[in-house]
């Protein structure tokens, strides 16, 4: 079964980070294969905002809205209006998590996350994120890593699932797209599920088809056979093997001596030669 086509309607995933390689831009594209899935789960509304483009520049969400017959509400936070002087001021930012049409079983696509952080910085962008994800059912988000300066540590754990897309093997014969992808889930029980997959996607219908990678999986294993034993570090030898194992258990101390005598206390009085004790006051021998 295939992790990354069931993901975005996996139990618990409320954030998605799609993390795309410089040579792997196929973030869209498999986002766009993703909205089949959540027509067919429960036909929910999809919001799509933009952070690094026009809205008109998004054209493969608008063809396969055509094909789906699905409407997605498009929110421009790039295109400079002329009574704005910056398209990316606080107060536009933060009233975008109270706009009518974000549902509360809306599933919000942000483009870009890196850079919504170029304009507005690592801390605020994670507020921004935390703020609308408490007003929305699902974020997904588009993570760039060749996408300016600031990168976001431990990306892999920003949001409850992960999507990396990576070594793009480029266009086949056949013209559809074909990339790898990493995919990690956090269950709402504690449980992880990844799986790392090869990717061939129509770039007509954006219908994809995945297989699991034997390589990568067969390159792992080697690679933990093939792991030296630690070597320990100590300048004597502190193991000991099942024959002095033995021979320890074996040896009594004695301090824990067995003995077939009931567990008595007895005190034993040896008289001295001068004692008598026979006398009337056996103390007259004191000098007092």
């Amino acid at each position: 079964m295939s992790l990354l086509l069931g993901l975005p309607v996996l139990d618990g995933a409320r954030i998605i980070i799609v993390d795309e390689a410089f040579d792997a831009k196929y973030a869209e594209s498999l986002i766009t294969a993703w909205l089949p899935v959540w027509k067919a789960k429960d036909s929910r509304n999809i919001d799509l905002i933009c952070f690094s483009g026009p809205k008109h520049s998004n054209k493969i969400y608008s063809e396969s809205l055509n094909l789906l017959q699905q409407k997605i509400e498009v929110h421009d936070f790039y295109t400079l209006a002329l009574d704005k002087a910056d398209p990316f001021d606080d107060q536009k930012l933060w009233e975008s998590s109270k706009i009518v049409s974000l549902k509360q079983n809306s599933t919000v696509i942000i483009d870009s996350l890196s850079c919504l952080i170029l304009y507005k910085g690592l801390a605020e962008s994670c507020r921004f994120i935390e703020k609308l994800s408490a007003k929305v059912a699902q974020i997904v988000c588009i993570y760039q890593r060749d996408f300016g300066q600031t990168k976001v540590p431990s990306i892999n754990t920003l949001g409850t699932s992960y999507v990396r897309i990576e070594q793009a093997l480029g266009v086949k014969l056949n013209h559809n797209l074909s990339y790898k992808t990493r995919s990690v889930h956090c269950k709402p029980g504690g449980g992880i599920l990844q799986q790392v997959e090869i990717v061939e996607q129509n770039i007509n219908s954006h219908e994809i088809k995945t297989e699991r990678d034997k390589v990568t999986d067969g390159k792992n294993a080697v690679i933990r056979a093939s792991e030296p034993a630690k070597k320990i570090q100590a300048s004597f030898r502190i193991e000991i093997n099942d024959r002095e194992m033995e021979q320890r258990e074996a040896t009594p101390l004695p301090y824990t001596i067995a003995t077939s005598q009931p567990n008595e206390s007895k005190i034993h009085y040896v008289p001295d030669e001068v004692d008598d004790l026979d006398e009337e006051d056996p103390d007259d021998d004191l000098d007092f």
